[in-house]
């Protein structure tokens, strides 16, 4: 009877160690999963070295047009854009990091009566034509977005 007791206890061990191993599938962040889908393009196409498609576009920074309605915005949308340029850039070395950024908003001593912290994103950007695939300019296969042989 006691190897029976033993038998269930053994059983009940090797399930509760299988139980510890999650049985469930870990979505791919989104950086990750965009980077694979652009991944085939010919990145030299890109000239200002920035490709927006790179990161979600929470600050939707294709609306900042410059009109008299999208020339202000608040210190977390400012924030969140550089982040977003910050992270769709090629090439970060001329860029200052994102905590790097938040601690000179945080540390900028100003006298109240004299200054004031201005922010100005003043950067160039490219983005994916919604109609490049249907005018031919990219081709999608697998999931993925491929130049077109012979584009202008």
């Amino acid at each position: 009877m006691k190897y029976f007791y033993a038998s269930i206890m053994w059983l009940a061990c090797c399930d509760f160690a299988f139980s510890q191993i999650p049985n469930c599938n870990i979505p791919t962040p989104i950086n990750t999963g965009i980077a694979d889908i652009i991944s085939p393009l010919d990145k030299s196409q890109v000239p200002t070295g920035i490709l927006y498609e790179s990161v979600f576009p929470w600050a939707e920074l294709t609306t900042y047009d410059g009109s008299e309605n999208t020339n202000t915005t608040s210190t977390l949308q400012f924030i969140q854009a550089y982040n977003e340029i910050y992270h769709s850039s090629f090439s970060r070395s001329s860029l200052i990091h994102t905590s790097e950024l938040g601690t000179k908003l945080i540390n900028f001593n100003t006298d109240p009566d004299f200054h004031h912290p201005i922010g100005i994103i003043d950067y160039n950007f490219n983005t994916i034509n919604p109609d490049a695939v249907a005018n031919n300019l990219l081709s999608t296969s697998n999931g993925k977005i491929y130049d077109v042989s012979g584009r202008d």
